[in-house]
């Protein structure tokens, strides 16, 4: 049985004690796979490197950027853990996946935060800065899970696949009932044939170009820039840039914040 316990995370400081408050209250989620402390730590790296290039020996020069980079990375810190626990196939934990997502996240962009003392000073001299990454990360959960409940609206072409396979729709949501009703008044029937490529390509979150992988590596080359310094600037990881330079392989999404750091388009990229 799954309980609830108070605040796993274990204070830095007295000022990071303060800004967790109770804001998160988070479960004995399972333990993270050796993958999985693998990713969380190259995170981490990436955004103590981003911070760290915030400031010189004396100063904060760019507050802004820190305090952008805290708030993004939180974000990804959260999709980190939630992508990993809600692939957990107990359901007991299933009402835990986010607040321990979010309770986790929050942790690691402390502790970064936590490495320089300049950025430190920057939080720990304004509380709401971390209020603010914290809201940041609920906001970002809140987002994430209406994206989940509104993206499952059954058409009928997809009901009466649901049906040929077996799945009990007569007991299923009141959504789902109402689609199958509609359904059979239309007197349609499935088309059985499959997708085209057309079609898996238009609705994949993935994309390949090798073209789009090559203006990469030239625009990095010729502005000298590493793929962690280029990653940073485009919102994502080191690991993912080197994917992509290798592969070709890009999620839309993140193929989108290349272009924007490369000065271009989507679409001037892939052409």
């Amino acid at each position: 049985m799954v309980r609830l316990v108070t605040p796993i995370v274990t204070p830095y400081c007295a000022w990071s004690k303060a800004a967790m408050g109770k804001t998160f209250e988070v479960s004995d989620m399972p333990p993270l796979t050796l993958e999985m402390h693998g990713k969380l730590r190259a995170m981490e790296k990436d955004l103590r490197l981003a911070l760290s290039r915030c400031c010189n020996d004396r100063e904060l020069i760019d507050p802004q950027a820190a305090f952008e980079y805290a708030r993004t990375y939180a974000t990804r810190f959260y999709d980190c853990f939630y992508d990993f626990y809600s692939q957990i196939p107990n359901p007991a934990y299933r009402p835990h996946w986010r607040p321990a997502s979010e309770a986790f996240a929050f942790q690691r962009v402390v502790k970064c935060i936590q490495n320089d003392f300049h950025i430190e000073l920057f939080f720990k001299n304004n509380p709401d800065r971390v209020d603010r990454i914290k809201r940041t990360i609920t906001d970002h959960s809140k987002l994430a899970k209406d994206s989940e409940v509104n993206s499952f609206t059954p058409t009928a072409r997809q009901i009466a696949e649901y049906a040929k396979s077996g799945i009990d729709i007569v007991s299923g949501p009141p959504l789902l009932k109402m689609a199958v009703a509609a359904w059979e008044s239309s007197g349609r029937r499935a088309v059985t044939a499959a997708p085209s490529e057309a079609a898996k390509h238009r609705f994949s979150g993935q994309i390949k170009s090798e073209t789009a992988a090559r203006k990469l590596k030239a625009f990095m080359e010729k502005r000298g820039l590493g793929q962690t310094e280029f990653a940073i600037k485009a919102n994502t990881s080191d690991k993912t840039i080197r994917k992509f330079l290798r592969t070709g392989s890009i999620k839309r999404s993140i193929l989108t914040e290349i272009a924007t750091a490369m000065g271009t388009t989507k679409e001037e990229l892939l052409s």
